[in-house]
């Protein structure tokens, strides 16, 4: 699990978060992040940090909004997880 995502004793980590955090391994985003060009050399800027907050947009209304996909998708799909 990502440092940045770790629960501490008050919070739990949801589990829809915990199985997102698990599909993005830090070696794997920092490893792309370099082979893409993206980060030529880590200073201020941590491209994992940047990941989290401009992808997922990691927030408030984070879980309605992906528990809300998952509602679209298994409806069109007809399938249920």
């Amino acid at each position: 699990m990502s440092k940045y995502m770790v629960p501490d004793n008050k919070n739990n980590v949801d589990p829809t978060v915990q199985v997102i955090v698990e599909m993005f391994p830090d070696d794997f985003l920092r490893n792309a992040a370099r082979e893409t060009g993206v980060v030529e050399r880590e200073r201020k800027i941590d491209v994992l940090v940047l990941f989290w907050v401009t992808t997922l947009e990691f927030g408030v209304r984070f879980l309605s909004a992906v528990r809300g996909l998952k509602r679209k998708y298994e409806e069109h799909a007809k399938k249920v997880f």
